[in-house]
């Protein structure tokens, strides 16, 4: 029975083992259609492929516009060439033929002979002249190396994790390092006034036999006040009717060599217990009253400059909002499982135009293969080719583009007038809300089930 059912289109049949040992490896890239992505296998067989139908149509599709897709098949090859040079040379001098070598030993790569350049020398010298890699040419060939550069995203990566690392700091270890510098701060300015006292070495006592000790506890405060209230006393003597505060300052720190500033300070200071007079009592209300009058001043400026800070933070956070709706939309919208219309009318004269078929498989971010609904046969088209296709009401629908790609939802409602359409989300955190989308934003789903 297992032999009948494999029958001799099997898949263990000598022929399809050695159809598939052929296959392994490099082959031949004359026999190579970069078009159609296919490798065959000897000259009959591309041969074959070159008269079949599916070449055919592709050959239409790159006729209208060949620029367009040799500066993609040229994109592609420059991304791949770069990718493998920095992932497996880095920086590292090293010969272009190697790094060539390497890059087509991958069977799925994409040919050179399909790119604007004709050889690798052209290509090494485009590399050297947009500056992406260091290129010199020597009697054994040409040698590159990769250019390292900054990536913005990595500076801004590697930012925010500093600033995480700071915040993580405890309060208690910012406290120890908040008494440290100002320790430190004060032992500059002990030294700056050479008040930092020496070091003093610490030894035993030592004194003789009936020696007796002796220990002076007098304060250096009250000298300098004495000193102060003596210059005070001079001054008042010599002019009873004018007692100047600045004189006797003067004179006092002509004669002992100190501050009456700072002795009056400390004066007042020990005797803040004793009853004001009634002009003192004036004075100091006064005092209290434009104190209390500044302090409302500064609240009240102090809330004028919370209020436009906050202001400021809310317009800057509404700009950061419509930026990021901004940037959730992209260029490209195919994806796979959505059914789609053909807009075309050029397409093998208008053969395919109008017609519908679902994404079968995605080739890039910009072409898809798309399998027609009615004739079964694939196309390989690009989305400018392409638009959505709306469904019945409640019919299911699968975001391509914007804040909401990738999600399912079903049609609540279309919006005529306003070019859009009301889609309740069916998955995800927004599960059960109803958002309005633009027609191309969404399409129908069709998954692999229905088909």
């Amino acid at each position: 029975f297992f032999l009948g059912e494999m029958g001799k289109k099997g898949f263990l049949t000598p022929k399809a083992i050695a159809n598939r040992q052929k296959a392994k490896g490099l082959q031949k890239l004359r026999w190579y259609c970069q078009m159609c992505e296919k490798q065959c296998r000897d000259e009959n067989g591309f041969k074959c492929h070159m008269m079949s139908e599916s070449h055919q149509r592709q050959l239409l599709l790159v006729a209208e516009n060949p620029q367009r897709f040799v500066q993609r098949f040229s994109r592609e090859f420059e991304t791949g060439f770069m990718r493998l040079l920095k992932r497996r040379f880095n920086t590292r001098r090293v010969m272009a033929n190697n790094v060539y070598q390497e890059y087509i030993a991958d069977k799925e790569h994409l040919h050179m002979n399909s790119t604007k350049w004709t050889n690798l020398t052209d290509f090494i010298k485009h590399l050297g002249r947009e500056g992406l890699c260091l290129v010199d040419e020597t009697p054994k060939g040409w040698f590159i190396q990769w250019i390292e550069k900054k990536d913005p995203e990595e500076e801004a990566r590697l930012q925010k994790l500093a600033r995480r690392e700071a915040a993580e700091k405890t309060e208690e270890e910012r406290q120890v390092i908040a008494i440290q510098l100002q320790m430190q701060r004060d032992k500059e300015l002990a030294e700056q006034r050479g008040e930092l006292d020496e070091k003093v070495e610490y030894t035993t006592l030592k004194r003789e036999e009936g020696e007796t000790i002796k220990f002076s506890m007098g304060k250096k405060e009250k000298v300098e006040d004495d000193k102060a209230a003596v210059a005070a006393a001079l001054v008042s003597a010599s002019n009873p009717l004018k007692n100047s505060t600045d004189k006797t300052a003067e004179i006092a720190k002509k004669a002992f060599g100190i501050d009456m500033t700072t002795s009056k300070k400390k004066k007042t200071a020990n005797e803040g217990k004793r009853s004001m007079t009634a002009l003192e009592r004036i004075m100091h209300e006064n005092e209290e009253r434009k104190r209390a009058k500044l302090q409302v001043e500064e609240q009240k400026q102090k809330q004028e400059q919370d209020e436009a800070l906050a202001a400021k933070e809310t317009q800057q956070k509404n700009k950061t909002k419509k930026k990021k709706k901004a940037s959730s939309y992209t260029e490209y919208w195919l994806t796979q499982d959505i059914v789609v219309k053909i807009k075309n009318k050029k397409l093998a004269d208008g053969k395919y135009h109008k017609k519908k078929g679902y994404v079968k498989k995605l080739v890039d971010k910009y072409t898809a293969v798309v399998k027609l609904l009615d004739s079964k046969s694939s196309l390989r088209l690009d989305q400018e080719y392409l638009e959505t296709v709306i469904p019945a009401i409640g019919g299911r629908v699968l975001f391509v583009n914007g804040p909401h790609a990738g999600l399912l939802g079903r049609l609540e409602k279309i919006h005529t007038n306003d070019f859009c359409a009301s889609i309740q989300i069916r998955e995800g955190k927004q599960k059960g809300e109803v958002v309005k989308s633009n027609y191309e934003d969404f399409s129908k789903y069709l998954p692999k089930e229905e088909r």
